[in-house]
């Protein structure tokens, strides 16, 4: 696969959880500098004596989109650290859809702004298991058609 002279995009946001009801949600946010959001005003409040980690992790994403018309096709590829409780990627690709909102990098998470893509590994699944480095790699438009077309 050749990306010589190609836009890459990638960013890498670690143990994105796959629900919003538990505490992993509230310290993934925590985590990231996030105190709040919300997607209806596109607002992000952050802690005052931290750096939103979220801004800073998806700025070459903010650049590739930049001047793009959507519908805006986002690759998605999971690190799992276990599969106990199983795996909901569709909340997972739905939290970090509301932060991209919310950050003002899509105008919306609907389907006429936002095609989530899931990138699969040479074994065709769209996730592999680390238990020392969960999270999640976003990939922009140039390598998801590379993968898809």
């Amino acid at each position: 696969m050749g990306t010589r002279g190609v836009d890459m995009s990638m960013v890498w946001i670690k143990n994105v959880p796959d629900a919003v009801n538990d505490a992993n949600y509230r310290k993934f946010l925590c985590n990231l500098g996030i105190l709040e959001f919300s997607v209806k005003e596109k607002s992000v409040t952050g802690y005052s004596n931290r750096v939103n980690m979220f801004w800073v992790y998806t700025e070459p994403m903010r650049k590739a989109l930049e001047g793009r018309k959507p519908p805006h096709r986002i690759g998605f590829y999971f690190v799992r650290s276990n599969m106990k409780h199983g795996f909901r990627p569709l909340v997972a690709v739905g939290i970090i859809g509301e932060l991209l909102v919310a950050h003002n990098i899509l105008i919306s998470d609907d389907a006429e702004n936002f095609i989530p893509v899931f990138i699969p590994n040479q074994r065709g699944k769209f996730y592999h298991m680390d238990r020392k480095n969960p999270g999640v790699y976003l990939f922009t438009e140039p390598l998801v058609k590379m993968v898809y077309c």
